[in-house]
């Protein structure tokens, strides 16, 4: 501090200069207030939520507001979920409007439709393109399998056998004079070749000897005429030669003749003796006679080998065994008598061949006659007068188709 007067030096609290004795007056100089920082002026929510905060007591008091730092990760979160919402609407409307189920309107506005193109004068016709090589063929692979021996074996397991490994199998009837009646002689395709599958085989099964027998001097000879009918005519053998002595109108299986199986519908080919005529009533023959009543039956399940063909009471069949009710048929007027042919067996007792067919007879049916089920039918009327003339001395036999 100096005197306003002389200008001397002065102690800083001195009244007086201490040189030219000039009394010193002291100027309050201002200071100018230092200049306040710049605040951010907190939103008026926040002003509003400061002042309801604080007590009274504090308003005077500059209290700075912190605000509150927000997560960024919720932000991420909230517009992956909008993402994905946003794609998956749009794959569901795309779906419904592939399935017709809706229909959503492009968003490209239509062009108008394109004017008529100029006539233009005629050119020459393009050239055509040069030939381009033909697709080949897909190369398919052909099945083989071994066929398998049948020879001597029945031929319904031969063939079931050949059928399994997808060959094409028939059968036909030969005669045999080793291998016994429906067993395989020879196959069309020899046994341990290796062929395509679906290759046609034919079996030929044994019908017997060649021979026929030469013990009988009586017959009756069956001749199909087609579509499951035929003529029946009664011969006797007298003085070395054969005599015609009745004929008859007859049917035989709706497959006409042929080798029989279980069910097939056919009628047996060959010569076999005519065996025991089952009726209900009396009837004029010399036959054998077996008297019936509805519970007669002959078994036609393979699946009781040694009941197969035989001619039984209904009481003793076990129980589950199929049978063919002919008794029922003859008690109730259906049929006047039948003889069973002794084809595959006589019907009293073990038969032949399982599946080689069952309950085949020679039938008086009282309907007349129609295409059978194997059978060899005959109308009543004429059945009655057949037994009364055959003759059991003359071993009869019976002759289809042979």
């Amino acid at each position: 501090m100096y005197c306003p007067n002389c200008g001397a030096k002065l102690e800083e609290h001195a009244n007086f200069c201490s040189t030219c004795g000039a009394p010193v007056r002291r100027v309050s100089v201002p200071q100018p207030d230092p200049e306040p920082k710049p605040e951010p002026v907190p939103h008026e929510r926040e002003q509003t939520a400061r002042r309801r905060h604080y007590p009274e007591e504090f308003k005077n008091f500059d209290v700075e507001f912190i605000p509150k730092k927000k997560n960024p990760l919720k932000k991420i979160l909230l517009i992956l979920c909008i993402a994905v919402a946003v794609v998956l609407i749009s794959f569901i409307i795309y779906r419904l409007d592939a399935l017709g189920v809706v229909h959503v309107p492009s968003i490209i506005p239509p062009t108008e439709a394109p004017t008529a193109a100029p006539t233009l004068p005629p050119t020459e016709p393009p050239t055509e393109p040069p030939p381009t090589e033909a697709p080949t063929e897909p190369v398919t692979t052909v099945r083989r399998a071994l066929v398998t021996d049948g020879v001597g074996r029945a031929v319904q397991d031969v063939k079931k056998d050949l059928e399994d490994l997808g060959f094409v199998v028939s059968i036909e009837e030969t005669t045999s004079e080793t291998v016994s009646r429906g067993k395989v002689v020879r196959q069309s395709v020899d046994p341990g070749t290796i062929t395509e599958v679906g290759t046609h085989i034919t079996l030929y099964a044994s019908s017997g000897v060649s021979k026929t027998p030469v013990n009988y001097r009586q017959k009756l000879v069956i001749s199909p005429t087609g579509g499951g009918y035929a003529t029946a005519g009664l011969y006797n053998y007298v003085s070395g030669s054969w005599e015609l002595q009745a004929s008859y109108d007859a049917a035989v299986g709706m497959n006409g003749v042929g080798f029989v199986t279980e069910g097939g519908k056919t009628t047996p080919q060959g010569v076999y003796p005519l065996g025991v005529v089952l009726t209900s009533r009396t009837v004029d023959t010399k036959m054998t006679v077996k008297k019936v009543t509805s519970d007669t039956v002959i078994v036609d399940d393979v699946g009781f080998p040694n009941l197969y063909n035989r001619i039984m009471d209904k009481r003793d069949v076990p129980s589950g065994c199929s049978t063919d009710r002919i008794g029922k048929n003859l008690t109730d007027g259906t049929l006047n008598a039948v003889i069973f042919i002794n084809f595959n067996g006589d019907g009293l007792s073990k038969c032949d061949v399982v599946g080689g067919g069952s309950a085949i007879g020679l039938r008086g049916n009282a309907d007349g006659v129609s295409p059978t089920y194997g059978d060899v039918d005959i109308s009543a009327s004429n059945m009655t007068d057949l037994l009364s003339r055959l003759d059991p001395s003359k071993n009869p036999h019976i002759v289809i188709d042979y």
